[in-house]
């Protein structure tokens, strides 16, 4: 009988799985989605179901009875970063959906990203609308640094960049606290036309009525072209600030490192949007961490984060699969600090 290992990673905005033949080890299926599995936003139940029609919509790709019961299926989300929370999810997709998988695994979405990517430890460092950082080492020990939201946290992320620029904005016109060292003529032209607004009066309805994250995360990528194209010193200052706060989850994490991770070098799965203006937060980044003593490895995913969850799911389910991390990523740079 054919053994089928199941994959889901997924966040607040978009899901994807990945089907792998557990005796092959081949992807049978990959389907992504622009639909949300944070149980935080829509709800346990609500989770498990969306879960389970994409491992059948993947099942029906692949050419497969989409009654199929997988060997085991690994559960990547984020919100799940709290044990009992996430063997109440384990328990409850078990008990929603008996005929759907034979075992299942369950962890945050940061855990199955690094485990695409490298089986002896390591770190991941998200940068999209928001961010997060996570370090395995190979003991199998988890720290964490942020992924605390947008009301505590988010540094490094899309949406923190736009919260920085709006507040200059409206600083300068309060004259409000030490005056920014470059022109923000440019920044201010950025933000009234990408929220559509004639004045810092405008953005006000943006952030009290109708509030979106992902709508002022956009408001990053403008300010990125516009440090690319034109070199604006203000636009090109917030960006390597911005990746100065991404070095500052890595720095933080340092002491929690083993000495067998130390010395074999880091390896840094970087995973959002904003890591497309890596050469604009380059400069930002080494500086932060210039004489910490590691050796940093930083790679980009060319498969599904969802490989990874089936990696995890296989470990769970005590299936041997062949793990071929190093065909699963790209390297866009190495670094001794």
């Amino acid at each position: 009988m054919r053994q089928i290992l199941g994959g889901i990673e997924g966040g607040g905005t978009r899901s994807n799985v990945t089907l792998i033949d557990a005796d092959t080890s081949e992807v049978l299926a990959t389907v992504q989605i622009e639909l949300a599995t944070n149980l935080y936003q829509i709800g346990m139940d609500e989770t498990c179901h969306r879960c389970r029609n994409l491992v059948v919509d993947a099942l029906k790709q692949a050419g497969i009875d989409p009654d199929t019961k997988l060997v085991g299926l690994g559960l990547s989300l984020s919100g799940c970063e709290v044990a009992e929370t996430m063997e109440q999810l384990r328990l409850r997709m078990l008990e929603l959906h008996p005929n759907l998988t034979s075992s299942c695994a369950v962890a945050s979405d940061t855990v199955g990203t690094l485990l695409t990517a490298s089986g002896t430890g390591g770190m991941v460092l998200i940068a999209g609308t928001g961010s997060n950082s996570l370090l395995v080492n190979p003991d199998g020990t988890v720290e964490r640094c942020g992924g605390w939201g947008h009301m505590i946290g988010d540094e490094g992320s899309a949406y923190n960049v736009s919260r920085r620029a709006i507040k200059l904005m409206f600083d300068a016109e309060d004259n409000m606290g030490t005056p920014h060292p470059h022109d923000l003529t440019k920044v201010k032209r950025i933000i009234l036309d990408y929220f559509e607004v004639k004045d810092r009066f405008g953005m006000l309805a943006h952030y009290y009525e109708t509030f979106s994250k992902t709508k002022f995360a956009g408001l990053c990528a403008k300010i990125a072209m516009e440090a690319s194209s034109s070199g604006d010193p203000a636009c090109v200052a917030l960006m390597e600030e911005n990746g100065s706060l991404l070095a500052s989850h890595v720095a933080a994490l340092v002491p929690k490192m083993s000495h067998q991770l130390v010395q074999s070098g880091i390896r840094i799965v970087c995973v959002g949007s904003v890591w497309k203006s890596w050469s604009l937060m380059e400069k930002g980044f080494h500086s932060e961490l210039e004489g910490k003593g590691i050796n940093v490895s930083m790679v980009k995913l060319k498969v599904p984060m969802s490989v990874g969850a089936c990696y995890m799911a296989a470990d769970k389910a005590g299936v041997k699969i062949k793990t071929s991390y190093e065909d699963n990523f790209e390297q866009f740079c190495t670094q001794q600090y």
